[in-house]
């Protein structure tokens, strides 16, 4: 089930935004893993590697927030 912040972020229908989710996360999922597990792990070690990721999440997440212009709103129905 995709969250109602995306599909409110994108303007699309439920089914677009579903599809769009699921159909960038497989190679995205794959390249993570390929780089976290060949290359970050062996370079930066564990902790490190923790932290670059959690910074890179943080920053995706300020992004999709400053991008869509979002105002949180305090029941899901108002979405």
């Amino acid at each position: 089930m995709e969250s109602p912040l995306g599909v409110h972020l994108t303007k699309s229908t439920v089914g677009q935004v579903a599809a769009w989710i699921y159909g960038t996360d497989l190679p995205d999922a794959c390249f993570g893993a390929l780089l976290a597990g060949a290359i970050l792990i062996h370079v930066l070690g564990v902790p490190l590697t923790c932290f670059a990721l959690a910074i890179t999440a943080f920053a995706g997440l300020v992004l999709l927030l400053l991008q869509g212009g979002y105002v949180c709103r305090t029941h899901p129905s108002t979405l």
